[in-house]
């Protein structure tokens, strides 16, 4: 009587056995089918196998595309660089020995950058149709803007000659888009979504961020620039819906959601070349064991967005200036959208 109890017995055990090597089995086919779906040039089946077995997180996807090991990942990334990021330049930086460029000179490569497309009506010749101006104060302003820099419409503020709604009004009517009409707007709940760095340097305020329909509602106070609203779209993959918004009032709620608790926002000045780029992003993902990596250009800057499950971080590159004269820094974007800017 007790040899068959002891048998039973046994049975628990031969079963929690099984259900061990069979998920063990389990584990090691899901590491065989991620090592198949890598889609780095250059990456034989075996050395897959290889770093997926000293790399047990999961795969990391660069945009849609997934990558077995941080290896992979890193390649990847340097060559995605190298394509759509400055494809004209292998270095940001110049080396002290080929010239160093004066502030003046840095200021006008960046300038070059920014200017408006010649479709687009110049803000102070609409303003000029519209009888708030005329031809000797159009001509004061431009003469300021030349000798100090800045915006014309900033330099219309300063000699007196329009007031700030008048400019904001002017902006909207210029890009085609509506103006925000308070005085004041509610704190933003979605302010976490964009780096506070990229907020400040193009003045953009988030308004809203409706998740059934996944619409962003974004305010602008100086120009409103294409390329950034796609670039965007691209990285929290929803629709913009932009707005004027008057300058005053855009700085002061800027600077309310600054102390917001968000998520982790790095920022890096001046990267040497497209590899240190890779090479930082690639150290912040093992850092957070981050899946997800997506990445877009914004004029000057490099935006990267790392997410694990709930949690994201923000890596923000502000390339040189002297690195964008000649170079496409929107060439991934579509030409119609390009062009629209």
């Amino acid at each position: 009587m007790n040899r068959p109890g002891k048998l039973e017995n046994n049975k628990p055990q031969r079963s929690r056995g099984t259900a061990v090597l069979t998920a063990l089995k389990k584990g090691l086919r899901a590491d065989l089918v991620d090592s198949v779906n890598c889609n780095a040039a250059g990456c034989s089946f075996w050395r897959r196998l290889r770093r997926r077995l000293c790399w047990r997180n999961s795969r990391i996807r660069l945009h849609d595309t997934w990558y077995c090991a941080p290896q992979c990942f890193e390649l990847a990334l340097l060559q995605h660089l190298r394509r759509e990021v400055l494809p004209s330049r292998e270095r940001f930086v110049q080396s002290p020995e080929k010239g160093e460029r004066s502030q003046k000179s840095l200021e006008k490569a960046r300038a070059s950058t920014i200017t408006s497309p010649p479709h687009r009506i110049p803000l102070g010749l609409l303003l000029l149709s519209r009888g708030q101006l005329n031809n000797a104060q159009l001509r004061a302003a431009l003469a300021l803007q030349q000798a100090e820099g800045g915006h014309i419409g900033e330099c219309l503020e300063t000699l007196g000659f329009v007031n700030e709604s008048q400019v904001t009004a002017a902006l909207a009517a210029q890009w085609s888009c509506p103006v925000w009409p308070a005085t004041s707007a509610p704190l933003s709940e979605c302010a976490y979504l964009l780096p506070i760095t990229l907020l400040r340097a193009f003045q953009i305020y988030p308004l809203r961020f409706v998740v059934p329909t996944r619409t962003f509602y974004l305010a602008f106070s100086e120009r409103l620039d294409h390329s950034i609203l796609y670039a965007i779209a691209q990285m929290l993959q929803c629709r913009t819906e932009p707005c004027v918004m008057r300058s005053s009032i855009l700085r002061s709620l800027l600077a309310g959601i600054e102390h917001i608790p968000r998520c982790a926002d790095v920022l890096f000045e001046s990267p040497e070349d497209h590899a240190e780029i890779a090479r930082i992003t690639c150290a912040y993902v093992l850092k957070l064991g981050a899946q997800q990596v997506r990445l877009a250009t914004c004029r000057n800057y490099v935006w990267a967005r790392l997410s694990s499950g709930n949690d994201t971080a923000n890596l923000v590159f502000h390339l040189p200036a002297d690195a964008l004269r000649g170079a496409k820094t929107a060439s991934w974007m579509p030409g119609a959208l390009r062009d629209a800017g």
